[in-house]
C-alpha cells in the first residue's frame, strides 16, 4: 500500500473509532433537549403509569440524571373517562436496580376521593393479578395531603412498598407521623412507645373465595379511622372525625365485609370522636353526642357480630343508649319493629362529666356494666322492664312480673303477648334468645377529662 494511502486510512479509523462516539455523545446530551425527543419520551413515561394504574397520567418534563436514574416533574394522575384529578407529585425521582424500583417524592395531595380511587386501581389491577407485576416497587413521600370530605389530613414520613410473590401480593403502608387535629388526640395509655403505623393489604388467589385482608396497627398514634373508609365504605357510619388507636383487621370479598378488632399493648383498641347519632342511624336525638368507643375484642362483619367486648364513653347530656345502637353496632341494618323494646335509659351513670357503660356479648349473653338499673321502655315511655337487682334474666316469667309492677292497666293476656313481642325481638336482634345481665364488677373507670382507663 502506498504510504500516503496508508496514512490517510490511519487518519480515517482514528476519525471513525475516538471522534464520531464524541460527536454522538454531544448529541445524546443535547438532542435530550429537542422537543420531540422530550415528547416522546414524556409519552413513554405517561403509558407506562396509565398501564400499570389504569389512569391518565400528565407529565411537564422528564429528565435523565443516570442511565437508572430519572426525574419526573408534575405528575398528575387523572380519572380515565371524567378527567377529574386523582393525586398530583411536585416531583419523583425514580431509580431502577437489581432490587427493584426507589421512588421519592418531596410532596403529593390526594384530592376528595383520589385515595378510594388510587386503591381500587391498586386493588384491582396489582393485587388481583399475581405474576402480572413480578417487580418490587418502593415509594416514599416525604409530606402527603390526603383531602376528604370535612378535613384535610396531613402525613408525615409516608412510604409505601410493593412486594411480589408467587400466589400472593402484598401492598405495605407506613406512616412516620400525622399532623393536624389528630396528633392531639389522646394515646393509648400514658407511657406507649410511638412506632411507626402501618398498613398491610393482601390477597391470597389460592383460596376458593379469594378475600383481600388490610391489617392496620397505629403504632401508638392515632390515625384518621377515614381511612379505613376508603378501604371498606361500610366503615363509613363511625364518622368522618373519628379517629383510631390500635389495630383492625379488615377483610373483602366479592359480597362480604368484616372487621376484627385486635387488642393490642394496653388490651384494647380506641375510637375516638365517634359519631354515635350516625351509627345508629339518628334512631334516637339524645345519641347525637360524640363519644369514644373502646374496644377490647370484637368481630363484626354485615352478618352480624361474632363478639364484642368494650366500652362506650359518652359526653353528660346524652343520658340515653338506644337499643337501636347495639342493632346497627352488629351490622343489622332494619329498626327495631314499633312494638319492640327501644330505649335502654341508664340512671345514675355520671361519673366526671361523662357517662360510661361497659358492653360485652359473646354470641348469647350481653353483659352491661357501670350503672346501677336499666330501664326498657317503648315509643311512648312507657316502663316495660324495670330491673331492681344487677342480674335479671330476660325470660318471658320475668318480664310477665315486671311487667305487672310497672303497668297494671294490662291484663295478664296483654302481659303474655307483650314479654313474648319483647322476646321475639331480642331474639330476631341477635340470632338467638339472649340474656341480659349488667354486672358491677366489670366497670370503666373515668380518671379525668382527657385520660380514660379501663379495669
Amino acid at each position: 500500500m502506498h504510504e500516503t494511502a496508508a496514512i490517510m486510512l490511519c487518519r480515517s479509523s482514528f476519525l471513525a473509532l475516538g471522534f464520531l462516539p464524541v460527536c454522538y455523545a454531544i448529541f445524546l446530551i443535547f438532542g435530550t433537549w429537542l422537543p420531540g425527543f422530550r415528547g416522546a419520551r414524556i409519552t413513554a413515561w405517561e403509558g407506562s403509569i396509565a398501564t400499570a394504574l389504569a389512569v391518565r397520567a400528565e407529565i411537564e418534563q422528564v429528565e435523565t440524571l443516570t442511565p437508572s436514574r430519572s426525574r419526573v416533574t408534575g405528575l398528575k394522575l387523572l380519572h380515565p373517562e371524567s378527567g377529574d384529578l386523582i393525586a398530583q407529585f411536585s416531583s419523583v425521582t425514580a431509580t431502577r436496580s437489581g432490587k427493584g424500583w426507589a421512588m421519592v417524592c418531596p410532596k403529593a395531595e390526594l384530592s376528595a376521593g383520589g385515595l378510594r380511587q388510587l386503591w381500587e386501581r391498586a386493588h384491582d389491577w396489582v393485587l388481583c393479578r399475581p405474576g402480572e407485576f413480578e417487580t418490587p416497587v418502593k415509594f416514599e413521600i416525604q409530606q402527603l395531603a390526603v383531602s376528604t370530605a370535612v378535613a384535610r389530613i396531613e402525613l408525615g414520613g409516608t412510604q409505601l412498598s410493593f412486594e411480589p410473590q408467587q400466589e400472593t401480593q402484598a401492598l405495605r403502608l407506613q406512616i412516620e407521623s400525622v399532623a393536624g387535629e389528630y396528633a392531639g388526640r389522646q394515646r393509648l395509655a400514658q407511657g406507649t412507645t410511638q412506632r411507626p403505623a402501618e398498613i398491610v393489604a393482601t390477597r391470597d388467589t389460592r383460596q376458593s373465595q379469594p378475600a383481600t385482608q388490610i391489617e392496620i396497627k397505629t403504632g401508638g398514634q392515632t390515625l384518621p379511622f377515614c381511612l379505613a373508609f376508603e378501604l371498606v365504605p361500610q366503615l363509613e357510619k363511625f364518622g368522618e372525625q373519628a379517629g383510631l388507636c390500635g389495630s383492625v383487621r379488615l377483610s373483602r370479598s366479592a359480597n362480604a365485609w368484616g372487621i376484627e378488632f385486635l387488642p393490642v399493648d394496653v388490651g384494647y383498641t380506641a375510637l375516638s370522636q365517634v359519631d354515635f347519632g350516625r351509627l345508629t342511624a339518628g334512631s334516637l336525638s339524645s345519641m347525637s353526642a360524640v363519644g369514644l368507643l373502646y374496644v377490647r375484642s370484637a368481630e363484626i362483619s354485615q352478618r352480624g357480630i361474632a363478639h364484642f367486648s368494650g366500652g362506650i364513653v359518652i359526653d353528660s347530656g346524652a343520658n340515653t343508649i338506644d337499643s337501636v345502637f347495639l342493632k346497627h353496632f352488629c351490622g343489622a341494618m332494619e329498626l327495631l319493629a314499633d312494638e319492640g323494646i327501644h330505649t335502654a335509659t341508664l340512671t345514675e351513670a355520671q361519673q366526671f362529666g361523662k357517662m360510661w357503660l361497659d358492653v360485652a356479648f359473646d354470641g348469647t349473653r350481653i353483659t352491661l356494666s357501670g350503672y346501677d338499673r336499666i330501664l326498657l321502655v317503648d315509643r311512648l315511655g312507657n316502663t316495660l322492664v324495670a330491673t331492681p337487682e344487677f342480674a335479671t334474666d330476660l325470660t318471658k316469667q320475668n318480664v310477665v312480673q315486671c311487667l305487672r309492677g310497672n303497668a297494671s292497666e294490662y291484663s295478664e293476656t296483654e302481659f303474655e303477648w307483650i314479654a313474648a313481642k319483647q322476646l321475639h325481638e331480642l331474639e330476631n336482634l341477635f340470632g338467638r334468645s339472649p340474656v341480659l345481665e349488667a354486672n358491677p364488677n366489670v366497670q370503666m373507670r373515668v380518671a379525668g377529662s382527657e385520660e380514660v382507663k379501663l379495669q
